[in-house]
C-alpha cells in the first residue's frame, strides 16, 4: 500500500515498526503486548470520555470486540486507506502514543451515535 510493490521497502518498514514499537509483543502468543495495550487504554478511555466508557461497559462492550482490531491492524480495517498512511505516519513521528490518540479521536467523534445504540450494534 506504501511503496508500490516494493518488497525490500516494505520489509524494511515493518521491521521499523516491530523493533521501534514492540509489535512482536501484540503479535505474540500470549498477546501481552495488546494486553498492555488494552490495560492502558481502558483508563485512558475511562478518564477521557467517562461517560462513554460507562456506557460500553454497560452494554457489555469487550475492548477486544474494536480497539483490538483496531490495534492489530493499525486501522487498515476501518478507516480509509489516505487515513491509515496519515496515521501511520504520525506514529512514525510521534510514536506508538498517536494510536491511543487516534482511537479516542474516532470514539470522541462517534459519541453522540455511540451512546444512543446497544451492545450489538456498537
Amino acid at each position: 500500500m506504501l511503496s508500490g510493490g516494493n518488497e525490500a521497502e516494505t520489509y524494511y518498514m515493518m521491521n521499523r515498526m516491530f523493533s521501534e514499537f514492540a509489535l512482536d509483543s501484540i503479535f505474540a502468543e500470549d498477546m501481552s503486548g495488546l494486553k498492555k495495550f488494552l490495560f492502558i487504554f481502558d483508563k485512558i478511555f475511562s478518564k477521557r470520555l467517562p461517560s462513554l466508557a460507562a456506557h460500553f461497559k454497560e452494554e457489555e462492550v469487550s475492548e477486544h470486540a474494536w480497539i483490538g482490531k483496531w490495534v492489530l491492524t493499525l486501522f487498515v480495517n476501518c478507516l480509509p486507506n489516505a487515513v491509515v498512511i496519515r496515521i501511520w505516519d504520525c506514529i512514525f513521528v510521534k510514536g506508538w502514543s498517536f494510536v491511543y490518540r487516534v482511537a479516542l479521536g474516532i470514539l470522541s467523534r462517534l459519541k453522540e451515535l455511540l451512546m444512543d445504540i446497544d451492545g450489538i450494534e456498537i
